[in-house]
């Protein structure tokens, strides 16, 4: 497995020798957009109806969100969690990082994406060209883990089970355009989507030529990296339906808004739903990308038949997000960890649900994410992507529409500008 630096080389070694660095990222102008987005009238409370009343951390506000306790885990772990086997000879695919998409011919409209695992995806918005022959870029990098194990410790909890597809070096030293990111994306704490090791690592590039990105998170979070030394002008933190303009050094500018997910947050026991979880649109030169995070659909009973499961109630976000910021060119949806379904429904999607999600945001093209790196759930690590294809089927999605991809690789996706 690649270190997140380099291959045998200790994460550790390399933060002892950038611990002196500044962590001062590019300047980045962040401003009001000429078009913000107006929240639906019912997040137009006060407060608004996913903060707690008493100012203390947030909630799921809607009936397909029942979140299950204590309790609700150990009978999930009693009754219903049986791992299926896991075969090292019949991983996911892994390919090593070269961010060259398979097409040769790639279109300078096009969007590059490269999955680098998990909720882990590396998203290239082209920009208009500035008369030089080669293609230039607006570099989003969301919730990366380079890490073994996605763990408060790199000694216990879940280890990946395939390969990292890069490290920290090498995408430093790149002479691939766009590789090095502009703009790095956190939609919530948990450690499968924050990982310590991991930013102290890009925040403190191997190479002088590269600098920090510069950070967008959600309420409660930028307090992470401030422990980490960085200043508060190069982080952006949201609240859903909050939108900002994001104006990079040159002529790169983006729109994010920061949209709703149900789902939860925490990295111990007496901080839960104590920051903000999200999704994240991006809208750069007319090109639109949606990146879900980490979220459910609707809660689903023990027991229940398809029938049922069909007649619950669904969370309203993905059409609200659809309606409003769609549609979009390409999505980012979860499609794993979802075993078993009485336990997981209301906060990971099943791909039952991620193609229902992907109709509803008015994606045009969606990528499966979630999936493929850690074992969270007992699900067969194989078998999203199996359902996924089901289910597209099922409701009458094109062959290439909702799709996976190897972890490492890179795709090219033509936009309608």
């Amino acid at each position: 497995m690649n270190n997140l630096l380099a291959r045998h080389h200790s994460p550790l070694t390399h933060l002892a020798k950038f611990a002196r660095r500044t962590m001062s990222t590019r300047s980045v102008q962040v401003t009001q957009p000429a078009r913000p987005v107006q929240a639906p009238a019912f997040y137009q409370t006060k407060p608004p109806p996913h903060h707690n009343p008493n100012g203390a951390g947030f909630r799921l506000p809607w009936p397909s969100a029942t979140l299950n306790g204590l309790l609700g885990f150990l009978k999930a772990r009693m009754f219903d969690w049986e791992d299926a086997p896991l075969d090292p000879n019949n991983l996911p695919d892994v390919s090593q990082c070269d961010w060259k998409p398979q097409s040769s011919a790639v279109g300078a409209d096009d969007i590059l994406f490269t999955w680098i695992g998990h909720a882990g995806c590396h998203v290239r918005m082209p920009l208009k060209s500035s008369g030089s022959d080669s293609p230039a870029y607006l570099s989003i990098l969301t919730d990366p883990v380079l890490s073994k194990r996605c763990s408060p410790s790199q000694y216990i909890g879940p280890a990946r089970y395939t390969d990292t597809p890069t490290s920290i070096t090498a995408m430093a030293e790149s002479e691939e355009a766009g590789v090095w990111p502009d703009l790095l994306v956190f939609s919530h704490n948990h450690y499968d989507h924050l990982d310590y090791d991991t930013v102290k690592a890009i925040l403190n590039p191997p190479s002088p030529s590269k600098s920090p990105p510069h950070i967008l998170c959600t309420l409660g979070v930028a307090a992470f990296f401030h422990s980490m030394g960085v200043k508060k002008e190069n982080i952006t933190e949201l609240d859903w339906w909050d939108s900002r303009q994001l104006n990079f050094p040159g002529s790169a500018s983006v729109q994010v808004t920061c949209v709703p997910a149900q789902h939860f947050s925490g990295r111990g026991l007496l901080d839960r739903n104590k920051t903000l979880w999200a999704g994240f649109t991006f809208e750069c030169e007319g090109k639109k990308f949606y990146f879900a995070g980490d979220t459910g659909y609707r809660n689903v009973s023990r027991g229940m038949t398809r029938e049922q499961e069909d007649a619950q109630p669904c969370c309203p976000a993905f059409k609200e997000i659809g309606d409003l910021l769609g549609p979009f060119d390409l999505s980012a949806i979860p499609i794993g960890a979802y075993l078993p379904r009485s336990f997981m429904s209301t906060i990971h999607m099943a791909p039952r649900d991620s193609v229902r999600a992907h109709k509803e945001v008015k994606s045009k093209k969606s990528i499966g994410i979630h999936w493929g790196s850690f074992r969270l759930t007992p699900e067969d690590v194989n078998e999203p992507p199996k359902h996924l294809k089901e289910e597209a089927e099922r409701i009458g999605l094109a062959e290439d529409e909702f799709i996976v991809m190897k972890i490492g690789e890179t795709r090219a996706f033509p936009t309608s500008v």
